[in-house]
This record gives C-alpha cells, structure tokens and sequence, in this order.
C-alpha cells in the first residue's frame, strides 16, 4: 500500500528569532541604494544595490521549508529547491540549529555546498529518528559540526 507516504513537513522563519535584525538589513539595502545613486548618478545602480542586499539575505525574509520522505530530503527556499536521496547521504552530522545530510564521506570546505541542512526547531528528535531508520547506520554521528 503505497498511498499514504509517510512524511515530515516544516517551516522556519529566520526573521521570527530575530526581527529587530530585519532594520539593520533594510538599513544597508538602503544605503547601498544611497551609494549606488551618489557614485554612479544613474537610477538603476540604486535599485541594483538595494536588491543585492535583499537578495543576497533572502533566506532570512523569505520562508524555508523542508519535507523529508521516504526516499529524500528537501529544503525549498523561494525559487532555489536542495533535494538528496537518502542513498546518496555518506554522513549526517546533528548541531544546535539541524542536521546536515551530505553526500561526501569527510568533512570538507564543500559540504556548505554539498548536501541538505534541515534547520529544525523543536522537532529536531523528531527528523533525527525519521532519517535514522532511512539511511545506512555507519552514516550517523551526533557530534556537533564545526
């Protein structure tokens, strides 16, 4: 019976942790605006410089969501998805903020890359187990990463 997948589905929003946050970066997008207009004198470069500040800080506006089901896991950030089959994870690593999924067996300057980190909340137990019964056992570490 294949109807009924079983599935994880959550979503985070970085700016509820922090709202305050969210001045300090409309301050710099509009400064950047401000820059852009007092060094180039042309209207575009201000709207470029706003938006590079906004964009380059979207996982902060915009809502993350992550499923994780029987056969992967999923972080969708707006337009941008991150999918890894469990069959590819070589290493899981748990930290205070998620767990990260990696298809690379040893730490390395790629796995920020590479891989799928599920930011959880109060449900990180919850994924842990879940992936835990999906994915090869030697893959496991509860080690905080660095």
């Amino acid at each position: 019976m294949r109807g009924k997948e079983l599935r994880l589905e959550w979503e985070i929003r970085l700016w509820e942790n922090e709202p305050n946050r969210r001045y300090g970066i409309l301050f710099a997008a509009a400064l950047a605006a401000l820059l852009g207009w007092w060094m180039f004198q042309n209207p575009l470069m201000p709207v470029i410089g706003f938006l590079a500040i906004i964009l380059s800080t979207a996982e902060y506006w915009l809502p993350i969501r992550f499923v994780v089901n029987e056969e992967c896991a999923t972080r969708r950030l707006g337009l941008s998805v991150t999918q890894l089959d469990f069959c590819q994870v070589k290493r899981v690593e748990r930290s205070p903020d998620g767990i990260r999924l990696s298809p690379l067996a040893l730490p390395s300057r790629l796995d920020a890359f590479r891989g799928v980190f599920l930011r959880t909340k109060s449900n990180q137990e919850e994924v842990w187990e879940y992936i835990s019964q999906r994915i090869d056992p030697s893959c496991l570490t509860s080690g905080k990463t660095s």
